[in-house]
């Protein structure tokens, strides 16, 4: 196993998600780095070096695989699944049956849901200042 839930916790949209730690370096996580926020072991793979950083939140169904890296206050939740080496950041979202896998990164406010499937090198941002 390379992360536990611990018994800080937060309530998002009437769930519980519990902040992780790492059990084990791996990648740039230390053991004892605190991650952000799931709903159950469900959400994150023990596999592969994928994370939730930050204040980086994933539940409902949301799942985070392979190397995928979810940062500050990104979300993924009802379906969405973020796997590959695809990163969510900033305030970005996947949810829905939305996918992102691949080198796809999503920033900003950039939000992807429905029944997209964006795989590849893309970069989705949404940025209130332009």
């Amino acid at each position: 196993m390379k992360y536990k839930l611990t018994n800080d916790t937060i309530t998002v949209a009437s769930r519980t998600l519990y902040r992780i730690e790492a059990l084990k370096d791996f990648k740039e996580i230390k053991k004892y780095d605190l991650g952000g926020y799931i709903e159950s072991e469900d959400n994150l793979s023990q596999e592969g070096n994928c994370w939730v950083h930050d204040d980086a939140r994933v539940y409902s169904k949301g799942r985070v695989q392979d190397n995928a890296q979810i940062y500050n206050n990104a979300q993924v939740f009802d379906n969405g699944k973020v796997s590959q080496c695809a990163l969510v950041a900033q305030s970005g979202a996947v949810a829905g049956n939305g996918q992102i896998s691949g080198y796809v990164v999503v920033l900003g406010e950039g939000f992807v849901a429905g029944h997209a499937n964006l795989t590849g090198n893309q970069t989705i941002h949404w940025d209130i200042y332009k």
